[in-house]
């Protein structure tokens, strides 16, 4: 009963509008039988009606009242009711009171912006994935294009596959024009319907269709697609309804420039915003503005009244057109006005070209001058170190500065020169004819490639040795061939000094200047001889084919040391190349890629050497392009050739290599004869020719190939391979034993030739080494001094410097003699003379001599103590 009652106070104290009184709490009998077949209160006061109901209505209404103030006023003054009505609510509920509570406060975490929706739009979607799927179809067509072109270089060769990818890349360059030819087009069919391509929300739809292939009338929630809704419907709202005299103003506008002889498309696209004006007029304006334009139209066959005075344009067409002669003046001024546009495009368009060209080149010839300025700062540099050199060799420094290697090899050599060229007694005949006859090779033979035949012819009758080989020239020749190799490897090795390695790629023939940066190498000459046989090969060609084949392979460069090489651009000219085309007449045929512009390419190679291609210009003809050579001129007249010819970087770039490879072969084989000469210097000579075609040929690269990276060309001709080392060896070592007359850049054109004849690294070094102790020995046989003084006078050497000064005998002095024994004797000691070159020494000392060292100690009875400190010396550096 309390729980019940406490429900009931619950109810009034939340809902105090709603009346309550106790007799409320109990359902009189009545009601209680009237609930159980009709509820409805109504129907309940009808059935239990008394005529005072009235007044008693009355009365419970008032006691209704009176009773909810009581109770609230109770309520809400008497704080003892008050908690007692509080404990019985938070007892008789079962949220235990929380009715009455006032609701704690959310928890959350700090109040924070909700990320805003990101605003995507369906026709920039859409556009973007059309693209995502042409990209894909793109390179799928890319793919195939590459698996045809693979396919047809593996059957029909390489000129096949460069024809198809020209052909496929005409055919792109012909889409993409008609495509940009019929969208103008499509513009002027749109001006002519009133629809301007720019403003005009359908001309907009259709230029996006056509340049972008997205249709955007059919993607939900564009624009485009709410206007074609409404088009469907026929609702008046749509633009074609809503813009209909707008249209029809542009129109009639259309009409009139052409009346004019006025571009319209070239005036829409200028006058955007008067379009917009246009279209953004009220309708009833447009459609007044409309009949105004109709009206002048057909009366003046323009959309203005004309002026007082003047002609209107619809009087002008009908003299036009009473008048043929004048129609066809007409039609030739507009032709004329065209071609004149036409030209004009056309000017411009070579104009911004030769920009181009000009600007390339400004920066090419700034590129030229500061590798120029570069090369010349090492130029003096090293003539700096020659010069302290040469001061250093002349006060006798050679033996006293170890870490001048350099000076101190170049003494030992200008000291062994000296004294052969002052000791008559190393140099009479008899001395000669008894020792070592060294004899030149045979007509061909390589230099190097085969040992000193030498004969040796024993004295029948000798009581003493030492009375025929005296203990000084002997002890010079020591020096001369076994300092020879160290003397050889500090001249070629002034900028190895420089470097840390060898650098085992090719010259280039990009270098404007023709020249190219000198090989180095990071260990000793002497250590590049051993296991090297300098005899094989010596009668096999360098390819198999022989001149005028089609088509030359040039044999696989030797084996080389691995080395690390450092990052450099390709040329044409380098150690493993591919196959080349050896007869020039193939590459000037009818049938030819480029018939036109390969023979103007091998025109202007001619001027490299002139008066040495009369086969060459027989098949180019003698009409030249130019009377002098102009590098400038030669340039220009190639680039625009290549652009005539149609062809790309790669295309012109083959057609150079291989028109040089025919011209290469052809001045080789010339510069092959001056080996029958007896002077070595006519075979430098001709070779000096070669290398400065090859120079002049890169001076020229960069207006046929620019960057292009090319297969490398190598000689491919007939000559046999130990011709072509005879030629290098002849070349290299004559250089050097004329260093006052060597070329600065000597360095770069003895590299570049060795790669071109593809003579690997160690040989080149072996061929130098044997060529250069034979002529040192040639010059001791020849007698008289002459030669080494001379070679020491081209070497920038004084002959006297340590020597006796302007002593009678001439003599060297011996302290230098043994300065200089030890000096040699360290460089054994250090590794930097190996024992197969002390052998080859030991060889041509009893060669040159007649007997050997050990002889020499054997019958040293009665030699003086400086002489037997001498051969002590001696022996210990030959072991």
């Amino acid at each position: 009963m309390v729980r019940f009652a406490s429900a009931a106070l619950v109810v009034a104290f939340a809902a105090p509008a709603v009346a309550f009184t106790p007799q409320s709490l109990v359902t009189p009998p009545q009601q209680r039988a009237a609930s159980t077949w009709n509820s409805r209160p109504i129907e309940a006061a009808a059935l239990f009606a008394s005529p005072r109901d009235e007044e008693t209505t009355s009365n419970h209404n008032e006691s209704r009242f009176h009773l909810r103030r009581r109770f609230k006023k109770l309520v809400l003054h008497n704080p003892i009711v008050w908690s007692v009505v509080t404990v019985v609510v938070g007892a008789a509920t079962p949220l235990g009171g929380a009715v009455l509570r006032t609701k704690p406060a959310w928890a959350s975490a700090p109040v924070m912006a909700l990320p805003k929706a990101e605003d995507r739009d369906p026709g920039t979607d859409a556009m973007q994935e059309h693209e995502r799927a042409m990209r894909s179809e793109t390179q799928r067509e890319l793919d195939e294009m590459a698996s045809q072109a693979r396919e047809i270089e593996k059957t029909q060769g390489p000129a096949a596959r460069m024809k198809f990818e020209k052909d496929f890349k005409a055919k792109q360059e012909e889409r993409a024009a008609q495509k940009a030819k019929d969208f103008i087009q499509l513009k002027r069919d749109l001006l002519d319907q009133g629809i301007d391509p720019w403003c005009d929300l359908e001309g907009q739809r259709q230029v996006i269709k056509h340049e972008r292939g997205v249709d955007l009338a059919e993607v939900d929630g564009t624009p485009f697609n709410y206007e074609a809704i409404q088009q469907q419907k026929g609702s008046r709202d749509s633009m074609l309804v809503q813009k209909a005299p707008h249209r029809d103003i542009i129109k009639l506008m259309v009409q009139d420039m052409k009346n004019r002889d006025v571009d319209p498309l070239e005036y829409f696209e200028n006058h955007k915003d008067q379009t917009m004006t246009i279209l953004e007029m009220q309708f009833p304006y447009a459609v007044t503005m409309v009949k105004q334009y109709k009206a002048n139209m057909e009366e003046y066959g323009q959309i203005t009244v004309p002026k007082p005075g003047e002609v209107s344009v619809k009087e002008k067409l009908a003299a036009l057109n009473a008048d043929p002669k004048r129609q066809k003046e007409l039609a030739k001024q507009q032709k004329a006005e065209e071609q004149a546009k036409a030209k004009a495009e056309k000017a411009r368009i070579q104009a911004e070209q030769k920009a181009e060209r000009e600007r390339l080149k400004a920066e090419a010839k700034a590129a030229k001058e500061e590798a120029k300025r570069v090369k010349e700062a090492e130029k003096e540099q090293a003539k700096m170190a020659k010069a302290a050199a040469a001061a250093a060799a002349a006060a006798g420094a050679a033996s006293a500065a170890a870490g001048a290697a350099a000076s101190a090899g170049a003494s030992t050599i200008e000291s062994a020169a000296e004294a052969l060229a002052t000791q008559p007694e190393a140099a009479t005949a008899s001395t000669l004819e008894e020792s070592a006859s060294i004899g030149s090779d045979e007509e061909g033979s390589a230099v190097g490639a085969g040992s000193t035949a030498a004969v040796v012819e024993e004295t029948k009758s000798s009581s003493n040795l030492l009375d025929k080989v005296k203990i000084v020239p002997a002890s010079i020749a020591l020096i001369s061939v076994g300092g020879g190799a160290y003397g050889l490897n500090i001249v070629r090795g002034k900028k190895a000094q420089e470097e840390e390695e060898r650098q085992r790629q090719f010259k280039l023939l990009m270098e404007g200047d023709g020249s190219s940066s000198a090989s180095s190498s990071d260990s000793a000459m002497l250590d590049a001889l051993d296991s090297m046989d300098l005899d094989d090969d010596v009668s096999s060609p360098v390819s198999e084919p022989p001149k005028p084949a089609p088509v030359a392979a040039a044999p696989p460069a030797p084996a080389a040391p691995k080395k690390k090489a450092k990052k450099r651009r390709l040329g044409i000219f380098k150690s493993k190349g591919g196959d080349r085309e050896t007869d020039l007449r193939n590459m000037v045929a009818s049938d030819a890629q480029a018939p036109v512009f390969a023979t103007l390419l091998g025109k202007i190679l001619t001027f490299g050497a002139p008066g040495r291609f009369p086969d060459a210009l027989a098949i180019l003809g003698s009409d030249m392009p130019m009377e002098e050579f102009d590098l400038e001129k030669a340039n220009e007249i190639l680039s625009e050739a290549r652009v005539a010819a149609g062809l790309e970087i790669s295309q012109s770039a083959e057609i150079f290599a291989n028109v040089v490879n025919c011209m290469l072969i052809d001045i080789v084989d010339l510069a092959s004869s001056s080996l029958k000469e007896k002077e070595s210097k006519v075979t430098v000579d001709a070779i000096n020719i070669v290398v400065d075609f090859m120079n002049h040929a890169a001076s020229i690269y960069d207006a046929v190939a620019e960057s292009a990276t090319i297969n490398p060309v190598t000689y491919s001709g007939s000559l046999a391979k130990s011709k072509l080392e005879q030629m290098y060896s002849q070349y290299a070592v004559g250089g050097m034993m004329n260093m006052g007359g060597m070329a600065d850049d000597f360095d770069s054109r003895v590299a570049l030739l060795q790669d071109v004849f593809s003579i690997n690294e160690k040989k080149a070094e072996g061929l130098m080494m044997k060529a250069m102790q034979k002529n040192m020995m040639e010059m001791m046989k020849d007698g008289g001094g002459e030669g080494m003084e001379s070679m020491m006078a081209n070497m920038g050497m004084d002959p006297s410097a340590l020597m006796g000064g302007d002593s009678a005998e001439g003599e060297m002095d011996p302290e230098q003699l043994k300065s200089m024994l030890l000096e040699l004797k360290g460089a054994k000691d250090r590794g930097e003379i190996s024992d197969e070159e002390l052998s080859s020494v030991r060889t041509m000392f009893k060669e040159t001599f007649g007997s050997s060292l050990d002889d020499l100690m054997a019958q040293s009875d009665g030699a003086s103590p400086e002489d037997l400190e001498v051969l002590e010396l001696m022996k210990s550096v030959l072991g």
